[in-house]
């Protein structure tokens, strides 16, 4: 899904036939308000926006843009700008700006910048599909590493911290808490008799 962000009309059905000639959807804002709350609504893949806008400017629309990104989310953010100096260049790029297209847009450069947008949004995709299996992993050998592997029950990694956090609420508020060792008397006897299998029933 692109965006694109300009208070001109006529740069708007420009920019808006433009994009659809190249292939993608597309939805316009005629200022930075307005594509502000649509991007809330429904993020973009690409903004295409102008820089000098009533309500809301693009530097503004780009800093919370960059801002509202959450992990494995990002837009392409484009300014479409009349302005050739570098400083406002470098500002661009100091809000967040990924690429800087001066007006008027030449359809060949703006395909080559979709291209590159297209690289960096997949890139940033299966970074955040790699980071989530990561952290699935993560948590599971989190969780395993406190479970005995016979029983499914919490082990003595597990119990220490138990007995950490209890120790500790107990020093902090003046509780009282006890502990419990339970052992299974005979039981040597009885693996050596019926094998460890058998024993293995037992724990369980």
């Amino acid at each position: 899904q692109k965006y694109f962000v300009d208070d001109d009309e006529v740069t708007r059905d420009q920019l808006e036939r433009t994009v659809l000639h190249l292939g993608y959807p597309c939805r316009s804002a005629t200022d930075g308000l307005e594509a502000w709350e649509m991007h809330q609504n429904e993020p973009a893949d690409v903004i295409l926006s102008d820089w000098q806008m009533p309500h809301m400017d693009g530097l503004e629309l780009c800093r919370l843009t960059r801002v509202s990104e959450g992990e494995g989310a990002y837009t392409y953010f484009i300014f479409t700008t009349s302005y050739v100096d570098k400083e406002h260049y470098l500002r661009g790029m100091e809000a967040g700006a990924d690429d800087y297209q001066v007006k008027p847009v030449i359809l060949d450069e703006l395909r080559a910048r979709f291209v590159s947008a297209s690289r960096v949004i997949e890139l940033y995709r299966k970074l955040a599909e790699k980071n989530e299996v990561l952290r699935r992993d993560s948590q599971r050998a989190y969780r395993d590493a406190r479970i005995d592997a016979l029983t499914q029950v919490s082990n003595r990694m597990s119990m220490d911290e138990d007995v950490s956090v209890i120790l500790a609420r107990a020093k902090r508020y003046g509780h009282r808490y006890s502990i419990s060792i339970c052992d299974i008397d005979l039981f040597k006897a009885y693996n050596d008799k019926f094998g460890h299998l058998a024993g293995d029933d037992v724990l369980r």
